[in-house]
């Protein structure tokens, strides 16, 4: 191959270039990118991930943070698209102090479920945490507006409304306020 034709490999994939004496971790890549989660390029089970995720509920529910988060922080890397085990890393990290990484990780839980209002009170609270009032409000606000007037939502939007009260912020803030 002249060092032409190496250069055009390199530009059209350069997956390819990086990875060449490594192909399982190519093929797992390209997986990823198609919209496989790294369990599934791995062979990982549902059933597999489905025990180790009652492992990490088991040592949480012990109050052993530490190791529930290193569990679910796997769980995540095998699994970015499930709600619930960014919940649980958020939950252990909140638990342990951490609550920065924490708004993370309840972050991540919120974009895989647009319409639960329990991500963005736990945020919010990891916001509080942090003293950051603004942040905080955003959370509870966001969490009060997903809520909305479904009936089995009625208890987050009431904490939210609550939480927001507490702080004193509205719900809808108005462009001049949002400036000053």
């Amino acid at each position: 191959m002249s060092a032409n034709d190496e250069k055009k490999t390199l530009a059209q994939d350069p997956l390819e270039g990086l990875l060449a004496d490594d192909p399982q971790m190519l093929e797992a890549i390209k997986l990823v990118i198609n919209g496989a989660t790294l369990a599934d390029a791995k062979g990982i089970s549902k059933k597999q991930l489905e025990g180790l995720y009652a492992a990490a509920y088991q040592v949480y529910q012990a109050g052993d943070y530490a190791k529930a988060e290193a569990v679910f922080a796997t769980l995540c890397l095998l699994n970015h698209l499930e709600k619930r085990f960014w919940l649980g890393l958020g939950g252990a990290r909140q638990q342990l102090g951490k609550h920065a990484e924490a708004t993370q990780a309840f972050g991540m839980a919120s974009m895989q479920d647009l319409h639960d209002p329990v991500p963005p009170l736990h945020a919010g609270m990891c916001f509080l945490a942090l003293k950051d009032k603004k942040n905080a409000a955003n959370a509870f606000r966001q969490a009060v507006i997903v809520a909305g007037d479904r009936p089995e939502q009625s208890a987050s939007k009431k904490q939210g409304q609550a939480m927001l009260d507490l702080l004193g912020a509205p719900l809808y803030e108005t462009e001049n306020a949002q400036g000053a």
